[in-house]
């Protein structure tokens, strides 16, 4: 899909392997397939009712994997787009990989996942229901840098320099600001956030 007037990109989605990169042109490729390791699932039920909604309004193209009835099937997401949009990211259950993103990045995953993310001179916010939080930013002008994790560690090198984290019984948070404009934000309930600023 042509990239021309877009600045964002939002994917939603449910269960997934979800890997995101840079393209090597101004469009977004997506490829998304589904996966079950009931054959027979997959094949009557999953791949029958499914749709990819896409729908593009103010600037924003928004995909959606819709999955009709009640039994769903796991989703595998492959998405490259131009460095310079922001991607939301929005999933129930997801392992997420992102990298080279130079527009900022929002990641949400309400369930169970991890989320492993690499931005170049970004803003980045990801919240975890459950599972690690693993981010390196490059070359990134820092402002606010909160790191929150409920239940488990959270860890922050800037620039070469552990930043030790306030422990109050299971939780472990890291807050600190920098001169810069690019905000990063990493939480989640139960499990570990790292952030390393280069």
């Amino acid at each position: 899909m042509d990239a021309a007037g877009v600045s964002r990109v939002s994917l939603h989605g449910g269960v997934a392997r979800v890997t995101v990169g840079p393209s090597a042109d101004d469009s977004v490729h997506v490829v998304v397939s589904l996966r079950s390791t009931d054959q027979e699932r997959l094949r009557e039920k999953c791949i029958p009712g499914a749709r990819l909604e896409r729908n593009i309004t103010d600037g924003s193209l928004a995909l959606r994997l819709s999955q009709s009835g009640r039994e769903k099937c796991g989703e595998t997401w492959n998405v490259s787009v131009p460095a310079r949009l922001f991607v939301a990211l929005e999933f129930t259950n997801a392992d997420v990989d992102l990298s080279g993103i130079r527009g900022g990045v929002i990641a949400s995953v309400s369930g169970t996942g991890n989320v492993t993310a690499s931005v170049d001179s970004a803003p980045a916010s990801v919240t975890m229901g459950v599972g690690d939080v693993r981010v390196v930013a490059t070359r990134t002008a820092v402002g606010e840098l909160v790191l929150k994790s409920e239940v488990g560690r959270a860890e922050l090198t800037l620039h070469g320099v552990r930043v030790p984290a306030v422990k109050r019984g299971s939780s472990s948070q890291i807050e600190t600001r920098g001169t810069g404009h690019h905000d990063i934000r990493l939480r989640t309930r139960v499990g570990n956030v790292s952030l390393i600023v280069n």
